[in-house]
């Protein structure tokens, strides 16, 4: 990983910051995701065939349904 990307990741390590992302990319700027309600994921994916690495990872969990957000 470069030097641009472990800054991007330290920045959106902060929930505050990660959620203002997601809000504004996903949800047109609308405050649907809390950052009190995420959570931090192993960004590893493991199946039979393939591995994948995601920068990061994060579960959102308001009700019922969890959200799973990478980046």
């Amino acid at each position: 990983m470069g030097k641009a990307n472990d800054t991007i990741n330290a920045y959106l390590a902060d929930p505050v910051r990660y959620a203002d992302v997601v809000n504004h990319g996903i949800f047109r700027g609308n405050d649907v995701i809390d950052p009190e309600q995420l959570s931090e994921l192993d960004s590893v994916e493991k199946n039979a065939h393939s591995q994948k690495v995601r920068d990061i990872k994060k579960k959102y969990k308001n009700g019922t349904h969890p959200l799973i957000c990478t980046v």
